[in-house]
């Protein structure tokens, strides 16, 4: 995906404007460009990122963190999601 596109996509998360289309287009996103475009989000934009994919590919966005963000991207959720996430 070019920088436009995702510049947009971005806007779309920031503004809580996404449709069902992005959801599914986030859930086929490689997981370095799920996590490249979670780095350019503030954390609320993150969350909201977070709450449209799917275990699996927040397991697969997850995989390509640094430490210190997959640490707190798992503190933020609970225990039972955690272990959905960390099962793929």
């Amino acid at each position: 995906m070019k920088g436009g596109m995702s510049m947009e996509l971005n806007e779309k998360i920031i503004a809580r404007l996404i449709e069902p289309a992005d959801i599914a287009f986030l859930n086929q996103k490689q997981p370095f460009d799920l996590a490249v475009l979670y780095g350019e989000l503030d954390e609320e934009s993150q969350a909201y990122l977070l709450s449209l994919l799917t275990d699996e590919s927040r397991a697969d966005l997850l995989s390509f963190l640094n430490p210190e963000d997959a640490a707190e991207f798992l503190e933020e959720m609970e225990i039972e999601e955690q272990q959905n996430i960390l099962s793929y």
